[in-house]
């Protein structure tokens, strides 16, 4: 919520008016309300921060070779993936995938962000990486080899998690390496789903 007005709107019907006194440090609004016709601020009440779960908005395939799936394949675990096959016209030590991501966060300022990737390739060794967007550069926030079969990575941020909201985004990078042109040219990285959660 953005306002006393906003939170008012959890209240039951029968409270006429309210006033949030602090916030806690975990983001919990404290406050009184009181009912119509009452005397003096009565109700002691509670406002607590409620999580937003978001899917990407859109999404680009910056580097790679795209074999099917759209950004409907990313909301969900369903097996229906968005395939990228490695494109190996690039310098050696490059990722062969590069997929960009954006979501619209409902706040400039969160206290937390959670960050599930499901994906697989279908041929090994690769190299996932995922990095956040801080409005000047890339910041790579994990890296671990891809895996055959879909594995989830679960990601989370408290300490600077607004600065990765920039313009109301938040952008996600996913990049996929390996340095075996001979044995994996054709080898595809298959993304089943990417989601956030945002804590106000």
């Amino acid at each position: 919520p953005g306002s006393a007005v906003d939170v008012h709107e959890f209240l039951p019907p029968e409270f006429s008016r309210s006033r949030i006194n602090g916030i806690a440090p975990d983001g919990t609004l404290v406050g009184i309300a009181d009912v119509e016709g009452g005397v003096g601020w009565v109700q002691p009440v509670m406002w607590i921060p409620v999580p937003v779960s978001l899917a990407p908005s859109s999404y680009a395939l910056v580097h790679g070779i795209p074999r099917g799936g759209s950004l409907a394949s990313l909301v969900a675990s369903d097996d229906d993936r968005l395939r990228s096959r490695m494109n190996f016209e690039t310098s050696r030590l490059a990722p062969k995938v590069i997929l960009e991501l954006a979501f619209d966060s409902p706040w400039q300022w969160i206290s937390r962000l959670n960050i599930e990737v499901e994906a697989s390739v279908t041929l090994q060794p690769i190299v996932q990486t995922v990095s956040l967007w801080n409005g000047a550069a890339w910041v790579e926030v994990d890296s671990s080899p891809a895996t055959l079969a879909d594995s989830v990575r679960s990601l989370s941020w408290a300490a600077g998690a607004s600065g990765f909201v920039v313009g109301g985004k938040i952008r996600v990078r996913l990049q996929f390496y390996t340095f075996d042109r001979e044995n994996l040219s054709r080898a595809e990285a298959l993304v089943d789903r990417v989601r956030l959660t945002v804590y106000p």
